[in-house]
């Protein structure tokens, strides 16, 4: 399913901006579920799922350093702003770079929050579209994997955007 549908789903992760608003374009009914929240090591570190008509379409895992006043702010209060209103705002002088897209092996995915929840949706295929960039503010910056769950490629046919 999932590599028979490939151009509208890589056509949306090579757009470096706003997931959030994308999605907001594609359902009204939108929620997070936040899988973790908090320090992890030297890092603080944030694991979402997203959800679009109660459908599982995207895992992110947003990582930054203790020593990164910015994004460390970012992350710990995205509970009250989204991170996406804070890193795509007009004047945040926020910059994404080395934004890779690829397929990866489900096996391969080494954070076991994320491998579990992969497990427990039963998604059957053997690999899913990844996207991995940087945001960078001055010498700071936070890291940024996202998973598209096979929802999100149903959900992209079936609209017209």
């Amino acid at each position: 399913m999932l590599l028979l549908n490939k151009y509208k789903i890589e056509e949306f992760l090579q757009d470096p901006g706003s997931t959030t608003g994308y999605f907001s374009q594609l359902s009204h009914e939108y929620r997070l579920e936040i899988l973790k929240h908090g320090i992890n090591g030297d890092s603080f570190e944030r694991i979402i799922a997203i959800y679009l008509n109660n459908i599982p379409c995207m895992l992110a895992i947003s990582k930054t350093s203790l020593s990164f006043p910015l994004f460390l702010d970012i992350l710990q209060n995205a509970g009250q702003i989204p991170i996406g209103t804070r890193l795509f705002a007009p004047d945040s002088s926020i910059i994404r770079a080395n934004l890779q897209i690829s397929l990866i092996d489900k096996k391969k995915i080494d954070n076991p929050i994320i491998a579990r929840f992969i497990e427990d949706v039963k998604y059957e295929g053997a690999q899913l579209y990844s996207r991995m960039s940087d945001f960078v503010f001055e010498e700071q910056f936070m890291h940024l994997d996202e998973y598209a769950l096979p929802g999100l490629v149903d959900i992209l046919n079936d609209t017209k955007i």
